[in-house]
């Protein structure tokens, strides 16, 4: 579920998903490692709706990045309640 919420709405904003898979969590929490990259507002907006919508999720870690192509990167992990 956390994968898809990202994937959507990284499409929908215009911004890439360079990568994305399971992270270590404890019990209870499901944590993904992403990597996105876009127009720095893009990647931005992202990081907020990731944080604002549904299924509640944090960014547990992440920094953004300048690129040298233009734009910025985003690596960090989302983390979320799991039963």
């Amino acid at each position: 579920a956390i994968l898809s919420r990202v994937r959507a709405l990284a499409r929908s904003g215009g911004v890439l998903v360079e990568e994305a898979s399971t992270a270590q969590a404890p019990a209870g929490v499901a944590a993904l490692r992403i990597r996105v990259s876009g127009a720095e507002k893009a990647v931005v907006a992202l990081a907020d709706a990731l944080e604002r919508g549904r299924p509640l999720m944090r960014m547990r870690s992440w920094r953004i990045e300048p690129i040298p192509e233009g734009g910025v990167r985003l690596i960090g992990e989302v983390v979320a309640a799991w039963q």
